[in-house]
């Protein structure tokens, strides 16, 4: 096994081992006094996007890399770890200052730490797609989301 297969492992088992730490933290929460616990509550959206993080990962780690570009990982360190700390702030910012909000700050950071900083854009997008996954969570799918400072508004 090469150096570059077994760096490979080693960060598909930390994706892994992230994406369960942080699913952990979503059955953690409590919905409250009336809360069913086999309905869909506040941490059913960060649920499934760590879901499917987890399945990539596993993917990650079983499947194996490309032979030709074996140095792409090494150069995408940075922006992965990046990448790991937004979307764990993510998940733990969400249960305290809502669906809205968290996605908007989540989507300006990330955009900033990909290296996109046309705040004439990236602002827009991230306000829309909030409003977006807002809508189709709270709305559309009836999924109780956790209030954040702008509920009161949104009513």
């Amino acid at each position: 096994m090469n150096k570059f297969s077994i760096g490979r492992k080693i960060l598909g088992i930390l994706f892994i081992l992230t994406g369960a730490l942080l699913l952990r933290e979503t059955y953690t929460f409590e919905g409250g006094f009336m809360s069913n616990a086999s309905a869909m509550g506040p941490m059913t959206y960060p649920r499934y996007l760590l879901f499917g993080w987890t399945g990539a990962s596993v993917f990650f780690f079983i499947l194996p890399g490309r032979k030709d570009n074996p140095e792409s990982i090494q150069k995408s360190k940075k922006s992965l770890l990046m990448a790991m700390v937004l979307i764990s702030a993510y998940v733990f910012m969400f249960q305290h200052i809502g669906l809205l909000e968290s996605t908007i700050l989540f989507l300006l950071a990330f955009f900033h730490a990909e290296g996109y900083r046309n705040l004439k854009l990236s602002i827009p997008i991230a306000l829309v797609s909030s409003l977006a996954f807002w809508y189709i969570f709270e709305k559309i799918l009836s999924v109780p989301m956790p209030a954040g400072i702008l509920s009161a508004l949104m009513e």
